[in-house]
């Protein structure tokens, strides 16, 4: 499905909510719930094969991103949790997608100064290109389902009646 497909499909869910009762718009949540609940799983238990080529150098360079950080408090965890998985001289054959996730966000919010990081980021774009169309469709159904819970939400949000409080 192209991104214009996409787009008319979620414009017609939305769409298909309209003049929808309160129950049946709570019914449909359930089933968009239930869809999330399975996509959850799915996302868990999704895993990419990591390029072996490279990994040694990539793992380098993310570990040297990662340490250039200042980061909040709540964040320690999750820089540990992709520090010590990015280790140069152990090779991980595969990648979780929220793994996967987390290191190419955290990638995203950065900003490389100089040609040397430049040949970095490089160096990483091609490394992770391989993963690109798997890792595109995950982050696609993820959205899907975000999206398909939102337009209900806001759906139930204008068939609630607003109580006006008495004095």
């Amino acid at each position: 499905m192209n991104m214009e497909e996409k787009k008319k499909m979620l414009e017609d869910f939305k769409e298909s909510l309209t003049g929808k009762s309160l129950d049946e718009l709570k019914a449909i949540e359930q089933e968009i719930i239930a869809e999330a609940d399975k996509t959850d799983v799915e996302v868990k238990e999704s895993k990419f094969k990591l390029p072996k080529k490279n990994y040694d150098t990539v793992a380098g360079i993310v570990r040297e991103f990662l340490n250039k950080q200042t980061i909040t408090w709540q964040y320690t965890v999750a820089y540990v949790a992709l520090y010590e998985f990015w280790d140069p001289e152990k090779f991980a054959k595969e990648i979780s997608y929220p793994v996967l996730d987390a290191t190419l966000q955290m990638l995203g919010q950065l900003q490389f100064t100089g040609y040397d990081e430049w040949k970095k980021v490089i160096t990483l774009v091609d490394y992770f290109k391989p993963l690109d169309e798997n890792y595109a469709e995950m982050t696609e159904k993820i959205y899907i389902v975000a999206n398909k819970h939102n337009s209900v939400i806001e759906a139930i949000q204008l068939s609630t009646p607003i109580e006006s409080k008495k004095d």
